[in-house]
Formats: structure tokens, C-alpha cells, sequence
């Protein structure tokens, strides 16, 4: 019981707050084709397809989130994919930048935010959270952004998009193992897979933009984990 309200707390304050923690070296295991996450193990593979079937995509990087409460405390690994050819077309001015270049450029990252080609994040929990502490702490992370977008962004209002989102994790918990996958397609398209169930698509540039913000954002919740999750882009855009 100690041990579960342990995992329970971190995750809820892992998720929901700001303060960086120890994301993987940039210097990740590569094997036939697949990236192991070195600080969980954690395996991913280098290609995969979206959950429309048809759109490719390519890892770009992975990172580890954990929070010091006491202890250091692993919550999730996780790997950002993105269209590749996509991608390049995108993200083509960026195009002989190194990966350390690439990480102090505002825009950069603004670029990886736009909704002109798929991106998509894997996160692979490695101990038990329960379901309603995920959600609490992705709403605490995406609200206050999505709000930010409406007013100064000028982007469509999310509300019901978000409430939407949360209903996904209306499950006991997530165990050790399990994954989450967000795909963002072009169209401000969002898939979701929440331990192996596919759930309804959710039209929103707002809740898309908003997601992905918190890892690739002004404030991500890793510092660390934001750059090496775009160590792969350089190659990318060869």
C-alpha cells in the first residue's frame, strides 16, 4: 500500500510540474532498428506507422520523465516520431543545423509545433499510476496552455476537445508497461491509444498544439528531455 501511494504521488507531481529531472544521454542504444531509453530500458522502435494506417513515421529522439520527491522516482519513458518526409519539407530552412543548434532555437521548436506534418509521442510507463492522477495531471499541464492559445494565439476555444481527452483515461490505472500514444495529424487531427485501445479522434489544433507543448514548448516539463527528443532530426533532414 506505502509503495502505491508512493507511485501515486510522484506521478501525479511528475506529470503536472515544470521542474526539469534526469532525461536519457543523447547517446541512446541503437540495434536493428530499434532505441533503448538507457535509464529504464525501455525499447523503441526506430519506425512505426500512425494509427491511421498509412502515415510513416520516424523516431526522433526519447527521453525519461521522473521527479525527485525524496526520491528519484521514474515515471514514464517516452519517444517523439514525426512524418519524415513531412518533416523535411517542413523543416527544411533548419536543414545542416546540428542537434545542439537546433536546441537553442526558438524557432526551431516553433516549427516542430505547427500542424503541417504528423508528429507523435509514445509513452511507456514503467510502474503502476492510477488512471485518475494521469488525467488530473494532464489537465492541470494542457488547460492553462490551451487557455493561453485561445487568448493570445488566437486559436479556437478547446473546452469540449479537453473534455473529451480527459474522459480517455477514465481507467484503474496505468501498470508498469503500459502504453499511451498521442498522434497528432495534419488537420489538428489527435489519435489516442491508451493501453492498446484505440479511442475516438479528436479534431483540435488547440488541444494538439497544447499537448505537444509541454514537451516541446517555452515550458517544457523536461528542459533535458526536449532536447534529446529531437537528437534524430539532423539526420533527418539530410
Amino acid at each position: 500500500m506505502q509503495r502505491h501511494l508512493a507511485a501515486t504521488l510522484c506521478a501525479l507531481l511528475a506529470l503536472a510540474s515544470g521542474t526539469a529531472a534526469y532525461p536519457n544521454a543523447p547517446s541512446a542504444l541503437q540495434d536493428g532498428g530499434k532505441v533503448t531509453e538507457p535509464k529504464t530500458d525501455v525499447v523503441f522502435p526506430v519506425n512505426r506507422t500512425a494509427e491511421d494506417g498509412k502515415t510513416k513515421l520516424t523516431l526522433a529522439g526519447t527521453a525519461l520523465r521522473d521527479k525527485r520527491v525524496f526520491l528519484n522516482f521514474k515515471v514514464y519513458a517516452y519517444g517523439l516520431y514525426v512524418d519524415p518526409l513531412g518533416a523535411k519539407k517542413a523543416l527544411a530552412p533548419f536543414k545542416g543545423k546540428s542537434h545542439k543548434s537546433l536546441t537553442k532555437s526558438d524557432e526551431f521548436y516553433a516549427a516542430m509545433l505547427k500542424d503541417d506534418f504528423a508528429k507523435s509521442l509514445r509513452l511507456v510507463f514503467v510502474r503502476d499510476v492510477d488512471g485518475d492522477d494521469v488525467e488530473s495531471a494532464f489537465s492541470d499541464s494542457i488547460e492553462p496552455r490551451a487557455k493561453k492559445a485561445r487568448d493570445k494565439r488566437k486559436m479556437p476555444d478547446a473546452t469540449a476537445a479537453i473534455r473529451t481527452f480527459k474522459s480517455f483515461f477514465q481507467v484503474d490505472e496505468l501498470a508498469e508497461g503500459d502504453e499511451v500514444i498521442f498522434t497528432w495529424l495534419p488537420g489538428g487531427k489527435l489519435e489516442t491509444t491508451v493501453k492498446g485501445k484505440r479511442k475516438k479522434q479528436i479534431v483540435s489544433p488547440t488541444l494538439c498544439w497544447a499537448l505537444f507543448d509541454i514537451y516541446l514548448g517555452d515550458r517544457p516539463i523536461e528542459d533535458k528531455g526536449k532536447k534529446t527528443m529531437v537528437e534524430r532530426i539532423p539526420a533527418l533532414l539530410r
